[in-house]
């Protein structure tokens, strides 16, 4: 994946991470080896795909933040947003005024609730490439299949013939390869976790709701983290 022509990376919770282009035959190789070569030294039996909206520790990336948790400022306008003057929007204007003044994500025609759409995630600028038509593809279009394709590459490899030594050990046994972001036809490729849980009444009221709904959405095989997410130093559940 790209910001413009460089390979983008963005802080996380656990570091700076570079982010695979899903839509690029070469991800899967990439992918592959590593997937591979964690089973060479953990015998996994299945896998957890987490934060995989993507989620990042930072409001859209390099270069509109390099830190974590560093949020922007927002000037909110009735027709578009706008960011606080003090950013460096060099790299946006590098597309031309055309593209900026048609095509840009940087500007947005509305502000759904209260919330930029790369709120904690990646840039929705970042471009991908689909490297069987050669097409390209802008974060803001093809967000919502980030962690579907992520699923799908994961499934596909783990079902191959093939792994870095040779025979793939476990093709003929089924997966449990869970995931955190979804689309219609996750269900295909793999399970889901509801993420992002607090512990409190209220929400573990919520995920029966939530896990209900995916089993209508054909993935019965869903659960929450009842016991609360672990990065929310508020919501970790003690002992008693």
């Amino acid at each position: 994946m790209y910001n413009e022509s460089t390979p983008f990376d963005a802080p996380t919770i656990t570091n700076s991470t570079r982010f695979l282009d899903w839509f690029h035959e070469k991800a899967r190789t990439v992918w592959e080896e590593g997937l591979f070569d964690l089973w060479d030294n953990v015998p996994y039996d299945g896998l957890w795909l987490d934060m995989n909206a993507p989620t990042i520790s930072c409001d859209g990336g390099p270069p509109l933040c390099t830190a974590p948790t560093k949020e922007r400022t927002v000037k909110h306008e009735p027709s578009r947003r706008k960011l606080g003057d003090d950013l460096d929007t060099s790299w946006y204007s590098t597309y031309g005024p055309e593209f900026m003044a048609e095509n840009s994500t940087y500007y947005l025609p509305f502000i759904p609730q209260t919330a930029n759409l790369d709120r904690w995630t990646i840039t929705l600028n970042a471009t991908h490439t689909n490297s069987s038509s050669g097409k390209t593809y802008l974060e803001y279009d093809v967000h919502s299949l980030f962690g579907h394709m992520q699923a799908k590459t994961t499934a596909d490899i783990l079902n191959s013939n093939k792994s870095n030594n040779g025979q793939n050990p476990n093709a003929d046994y089924r997966k449990l390869i869970s995931s955190t972001s979804t689309f219609a036809g996750t269900g295909k490729y793999a399970q889901h976790h509801r993420a992002g849980q607090r512990r409190t009444w209220d929400h573990l009221k919520y995920s029966i709701a939530h896990v209900m709904n995916f089993n209508m959405f054909g993935m019965p095989f869903t659960g929450a983290d009842v016991c609360g997410s672990k990065w929310s130093h508020e919501n970790q559940t003690t002992e008693e």
